[in-house]
């Protein structure tokens, strides 16, 4: 008798286990998924909230100071395009989740998802937020991390399904 989180999650990876060296993969590229995906998810949270906050005005016009250095794109509150570009990182990384879901289901639209997702969280910030928020305010960490993950499950595509 299976309840309906055990018919969920079969839903979601499926009867057959992959191989080994997927599975691992896909558990580091989750990893790596969850934290990046858990600072939008903060982020978009803590702007959605924060209008309820007794000093919202001082904390906006803060986030203001600090974005005001970095020359936006378009002129406004700097938390409005912080508030857009973690909403549009949540989606990216949905898409990327579904990617790596694929992958261990062993589908090769997998790969492509997972891959043009993680790179279009690059292209959203710069598109957002610009250039020199990039460079100044995104952890190096976090930037290795997804390029590293990217590079890797590129490189799988390219071993295992391009011939195909």
């Amino acid at each position: 008798n299976i309840n309906i989180l055990q018919r969920i999650w079969i839903f979601i990876i499926g009867t057959v286990k992959p191989n080994m060296l997927t599975q691992v993969s896909v558990a580091i590229g989750f990893c790596i998924w969850l934290y990046l995906f858990s600072w939008h998810l903060l982020t978009f949270i803590t702007l959605s909230l924060m209008g309820t906050l007794d000093k919202a005005t001082e904390l906006d016009a803060a986030f203001n100071r600090i974005g005001s250095k970095y020359q936006m794109l378009l002129p406004g509150n700097i938390t409005t395009y912080l508030w857009v570009h973690s909403l549009v990182q949540l989606i990216v990384f949905g898409v990327a989740l579904v990617g790596l879901i694929l992958i261990w289901r062993q589908k090769k639209i997998g790969f492509l998802l997972y891959i043009f997702s993680n790179a279009a969280t690059y292209v959203v910030t710069f598109l957002i937020l610009n250039m020199s928020y990039m460079w100044n305010e995104l952890s190096i960490i976090d930037f290795v991390l997804l390029l590293a993950v990217t590079l890797y499950f590129t490189l799988g595509y390219f071993l295992f399904y391009k011939g195909k």
